[in-house]
């Protein structure tokens, strides 16, 4: 079963953004696993089509080089001595990969169906015509955006600021129980954070919905705790310099 590719504004909505949104979103925890965990889905099981501007994703050497850099990721963000180095080197790589991922999973075609729409009657034949002029524009401008790729870009955009977001969450998460663990947390919210990556790449691709309301969810929550998130982080980066 296919459950990337979709036709019509209703599917756009619910699969196409939980799926792209949901695997950027994720990114912003590990950069690699679920580009990993796509690029498997898409060759080996066809739960998901890729945009075939990004067709390479399905290819061996894109696999084994997600594959060691997923490994990379694990081990080294469980090192104490390392793990703010890595984390702090990531907070330009994992935005860069929520942007990729989610263009790459929005498929240019998802909007096809409305060339075939019908107009609905409303009205009589006034509102039929209306009801067909405005089909026929908002398919018109659709389409048009689909075919020249501003959709795909418009997904990256939304992909790189939904992965930072997740990411400075991240970060202000571990720094504050590093502040009273002594660091002796990392390992323990790394490993947390490993499982909710799994997790949260498997809702994306077989219940985009849902991961769709927990983003929709996860961003309010980040916008009434953002001063605070910010703080934290900034507090953290003066305590690494001095």
């Amino acid at each position: 079963m296919n459950i990337c590719s979709a036709s019509g504004l209703t599917t756009l909505t619910t699969t196409t953004l939980g799926t792209a949104l949901g695997l950027a979103g994720i990114s912003g925890i590990n950069a690699y696993m679920p580009l990993l965990i796509l690029a498997c889905a898409h060759r080996w099981f066809h739960l998901c089509t890729i945009n075939p501007h990004f067709a390479f994703i399905g290819q061996d050497w894109f696999i084994i080089a997600m594959a060691i850099l997923t490994v990379a990721d694990l081990v080294m963000d469980k090192v104490l001595i390392g793990n703010h180095l890595w984390n702090a080197i990531h907070t330009v790589i994992r935005p860069i990969a929520g942007a990729f991922i989610a263009a790459a999973v929005t498929n240019q075609g998802i909007i096809g169906g409305f060339q075939g729409a019908q107009p609905v009657l409303v009205g009589g034949h006034m509102g039929a015509f209306m009801g067909l002029q405005v089909g026929v524009i908002v398919a018109g401008v659709i389409n048009q955006a689909s075919s020249s790729g501003i959709l795909v870009f418009l997904m990256g955009v939304a992909g790189f600021l939904l992965a930072g977001a997740v990411h400075l969450t991240k970060m202000s998460i571990r720094g504050g129980a590093a502040l009273f663990t002594a660091d002796l947390s990392s390992i323990v919210l790394s490993i947390i954070e490993d499982i909710i990556t799994v997790l949260g790449v498997i809702l994306a691709l077989l219940a985009p919905a849902v991961m769709f309301v927990c983003l929709i969810l996860f961003v309010l929550l980040f916008l009434l705790l953002f001063r605070r998130i910010i703080r934290t982080v900034q507090g953290i980066s003066g305590l690494m310099r001095s």
